[in-house]
This record gives C-alpha cells, sequence and structure tokens, in this order.
C-alpha cells in the first residue's frame, strides 16, 4: 500500500494515511501531490495515485484553451466548461471507469468548494459520450442529483439545505451498497433523503458532464473512488483524512 510521508520537526519520517490504505482504491487524486501544470499553471495532467490503472488524467483536449487552473493544493474551475478527462496514455484513448453497484457497490468521494452551491447545476462527475451518468450539484436549494445509465433523476435534499457555504471546502461522499441503497454524507454525516438506482455508474470527465452541460465552478482538492461500499470503520478513516481539507 502506498503511503504519503511527512517529515516533523524532529526531522523523522511520520506515516500518514492515504486512500489505498483502504482497499480497492480505483481513482486517487491528489491535488498537492502529484500535478502536471503548464508555466502559466494551467492543468495539463493530474495524476492518478490509486495504482488501479496505468492512466493518468489529462486536461480534455479539445478545450485546450478553457482547462482547469492548479494553485499549490487546488485545481480551480472557473465555469467556463473547463474540464478534465480520463485518458489512457495515449491522449486519444478515452478510460471510462464503470462502477458496479451489484459487486460490493461503490464509494465516491470529491473534496471541493463552489462559488454558489445554491446556484446553478454544476457537474462533479459524468460521462460526456451520452450523458446518462453524472453527480453534481442541482439547481437550487443546495441539492445533490444523481443519475446513472439513462436511469431516473435522483435528487437528494439535504437535512440542512442552507448549511452550505460558498467558497468553503466539503467533503462530498456518495456511497452506494450492493442493494443500489445510495447515501449522501456531507462531512461524514449521513443525509437522511436516501435514493435506490441498481444500475451501475461510469464516468470519464470530471468537472462537467457534457459538452452541452452545466461546468463546475470551484475548487477540488481531492477525487476519490472506491469499488465498494465503505464500511463505517473505512468512513471514519476517510472523515479523519479529510478533516484537514475542510472547512
Amino acid at each position: 500500500m502506498l503511503g504519503l510521508g511527512n517529515t516533523n520537526t524532529t526531522g523523522s519520517s511520520e506515516k500518514h494515511f492515504h486512500p489505498n490504505d483502504i482497499s480497492d482504491c480505483v481513482l486517487a487524486l491528489l491535488a498537492g501531490d502529484i500535478v502536471t501544470s503548464s508555466t502559466a499553471g494551467t492543468v495539463i495532467s493530474w495524476g492518478d495515485q490509486s495504482g488501479a490503472y496505468a492512466a493518468p488524467i489529462f486536461a480534455y483536449q479539445s478545450e485546450a484553451g478553457k482547462r482547469p487552473a492548479y494553485y499549490d493544493s487546488y485545481i480551480t474551475f472557473d465555469g467556463s466548461n473547463d474540464r478534465l478527462a480520463l485518458t489512457e496514455l495515449n491522449l486519444s484513448t478515452k478510460k471510462e471507469i464503470t462502477l458496479d453497484v451489484s459487486d460490493n457497490g461503490f464509494t465516491i468521494i470529491v473534496i471541493c468548494t463552489s462559488d454558489d452551491w445554491n446556484g446553478s447545476a454544476q457537474a462533479l462527475l459524468g460521462d460526456p459520450d451520452d450523458s446518462e451518468n453524472y453527480f453534481r450539484m442541482k439547481n437550487g436549494a443546495d441539492k445533490f442529483e444523481y443519475k446513472a445509465n439513462d436511469g431516473d433523476n435522483l435528487v437528494f435534499n439535504l437535512d440542512d439545505p442552507t448549511a452550505l457555504t460558498d467558497n468553503t471546502y466539503y467533503s462530498i461522499m456518495l456511497i452506494c451498497a450492493s442493494d443500489g441503497t445510495l447515501t449522501l454524507y456531507i462531512n461524514n454525516t449521513a443525509q437522511s433523503d436516501t435514493e435506490t438506482d441498481t444500475d451501475d455508474f461510469k464516468f470519464e470527465q470530471i468537472g462537467m458532464r457534457d459538452a452541452s452541460g452545466n461546468p463546475l465552478d470551484g475548487n477540488l482538492k481531492h477525487v476519490v473512488v472506491y469499488d465498494k461500499a465503505l464500511d463505517s470503520d473505512e468512513r471514519a478513516l476517510i472523515n479523519t483524512w479529510s478533516q484537514q481539507y475542510i472547512g
């Protein structure tokens, strides 16, 4: 398993939690660790650290002038259609990640801000080919929306719809159990409004769901995906790890 080393004031090396310390991590994009950028700070690639695939993350090549920008420990999307696409080492080959519901479910974690949580819909993850799969903020009232394989649009109403503050980092966690039960966690607090969808979820793009969809306007620190539903102990590890980034 991989770990992040950090040197403390005594000069010794201290082991810190890494998303790969939980099994079945299929995507780990940590903004502070490995980002390749141009001299202008524009993101050219965002390296996957899960080890599950041999594919780095590349800025969507047909929108080279609209790539997101990198600022030391976060990536900024300015709402101008900038986005990142999963590709193989060959830039022309797309990499689609499919999360199987029936095979232990899945977990998606995005640590991000929004310039307007209560404004227009903003996609976190999506599939640009057919617009059938996405996980996004929904227009108005601090809601989140999920759709898999052209199924129903499932809307999560937050327990406290006024709780999300603009330009504040939150840990957004979506857990799908093997029976299709979807639970949304905000900073590790489960929202009471659960939904059900037994269709698999697939995505190959971050920041926007399709070329005519709604772009993200905010910052991303981390995107972590597991090919299983995390249990309570694993959620506690993620919660402890994410505390340093939220707020």
